[in-house]
């Protein structure tokens, strides 16, 4: 059978050149190989070892790492792939695959990197949504305020009226944008919240 390691092939391998008379024997054990092991035997176990997931040269299996989305765990990014068939099997895109390995092993362990990277990318945007939520509610209540004080202004002074409804209608669409704005962070809230739900229950 072929050598299981690097060293082991060149002990062979030097074994078989003593064999046959092409080098001397480097130390007692390549002689003492070379006496007592047939050339065919040593020119096996000279040979290239194979590696786990070899066979005749070929690759048998492959590991798929999906790209990583909300709940994702080390065991559901990592898939098996037939090589030939590559990732029809497993109905996915190109845009949805990170990469393939060549074992499992290394796939668990990038997939276990961008699981925990994911996760933590999620984490600050979630604590940069909060942070903006609170800065444009300040926001807000200081133009309301404003919009409060030249409406007040308006009924105190009637011929400044023109000045104070134009400043308002400014106020009100500035007002306006930042609601917008606000309601779309509310929205992507929770449609995060729903697709933890929805992993939560598988």
């Amino acid at each position: 059978m072929p050598a299981t390691s690097e060293p082991q092939r060149k002990l062979f391998g030097a074994a078989l050149s003593a064999k046959r008379g092409e080098s001397k024997p480097v130390s007692k054990k390549v002689s003492n190989i070379a006496k007592n092991t047939s050339e065919k035997e040593l020119e096996k176990m000279a040979s290239k070892p194979k590696k786990e997931g070899m066979d005749d040269g070929s690759i048998s299996q492959l590991f798929v790492v999906k790209k990583p989305d909300q709940g994702c765990t080390r065991d559901n990014l990592v898939a098996p792939i037939n090589p030939l068939n590559g990732i029809s099997d497993l109905q996915l895109s190109p845009d949805q695959v990170h990469g393939v390995y060549p074992d499992a092993d290394s796939a668990g362990m990038m997939a276990e990197r961008m699981c925990q990277e994911y996760e933590e990318g999620q984490k600050m945007l979630e604590e940069k949504k909060g942070t903006t939520t609170e800065k444009i509610k300040k926001a807000i209540d200081k133009l309301e305020k404003k919009r409060k004080e030249h409406m007040d202004a308006m009924k105190e002074n009637p011929k400044t009226a023109s000045e104070h409804k134009t400043a308002i209608a400014d106020l009100a669409t500035r007002i306006d944008d930042y609601i917008t704005k606000l309601e779309k962070i509310e929205k992507s809230k929770k449609a995060e919240e729903k697709k933890e739900d929805k992993k939560d229950k598988k």
